[in-house]
């Protein structure tokens, strides 16, 4: 059985990427979340970004959320969880998943080209609750929103992981 969600590319995430491409241009912030509602995407939590340098959507969701002990805020990644990210979570007790339950992680893969070789990659990770994912968005906002309405530089898959 295949493990990965494919995300569709929509009319919906191209306007996205539309909004998240120009966001230096709004005058007003307002605006800019008002635009992000209309697409089903919430602002859950606001953050100052200038303020957040070392807590990125990976903390937020196993140190924060998960409670794990292998990561901690203004530490260094474990590069499996980004490179390896299958095997990396296994050894810490997880699970692939082919349909999200409440309180299961999910992984957006994308590939990154490495000496002439697309090799894939986590780029972004949300926790699925009640039907949506919860992710805090680099070093900004926690949103929350569907499985397929995320930006298009943070992935075509998805990959869906229980602590077991």
């Amino acid at each position: 059985m295949n493990m990965l969600h494919e995300i569709p590319d929509t009319k919906e995430r191209k306007r996205l990427d539309e909004i998240i491409d120009n966001r230096a241009n709004y005058t007003s912030v307002m605006q800019f979340f008002e635009d992000l509602r209309e697409l089903g995407i919430n602002l859950v939590e606001f953050r100052n970004p200038l303020d957040n340098d070392d807590y990125n959507c990976r903390h937020f969701v196993f140190y924060n959320v998960m409670e794990e002990d292998w990561i901690e805020i203004g530490k260094k990644i474990p590069a499996g969880l980004t490179w390896d990210t299958l095997n990396f979570l296994s050894k810490k007790g997880y699970v692939s998943v082919y349909e999200p339950q409440d309180m299961d992680v999910v992984a957006y893969m994308g590939v990154e080209k490495v000496v002439e070789k697309n090799i894939p990659k986590s780029l972004h990770f949300g926790v699925y609750n009640d039907g949506l994912v919860f992710a805090k968005w680099g070093n900004g906002h926690v949103m929350s929103h569907e499985i397929d309405m995320i930006p298009g530089n943070l992935g075509d898959t998805a990959l869906f992981f229980r602590k077991s």
